[in-house]
């Protein structure tokens, strides 16, 4: 696979470049979760229309325990909130530019 670079490298509080920092292969959970339910909430969206409360309640828990693993083992270079909008949009930028082989 090949990927083109981000024209802009963000940073983490702590300093380090999202590139640098630990990265599991569930980071494309967490970051596709937040990109469907930021800036227009479209599970919300989807739920409101056909009056089901439960559609994706899976895709929350699995977000909700990706979380739990991302703190417990990245610890302190885990997304701070403050970061959090900046880190999803670089890697779902990088995931954009990947290539299928």
């Amino acid at each position: 696979m090949s990927r083109t670079p981000p024209e802009s490298t963000v940073r983490a509080s702590n300093g380090k470049a999202w590139e640098d920092r630990p990265c599991r292969n569930e980071r494309w959970i967490t970051s596709y979760y937040w990109a469907i339910r930021h800036s227009r909430d479209r599970i919300g969206q989807l739920r409101d229309s056909v009056r089901d409360p439960l559609i994706f309640y899976r895709l929350e828990w699995l977000n909700e325990r990706m979380l739990v693993i991302d703190r417990r083992e990245l610890g302190a270079d885990h997304v701070n909130p403050a970061d959090e909008e900046a880190f999803h949009r670089q890697f779902l930028s990088r995931e954009s530019h990947l290539e299928a082989e």
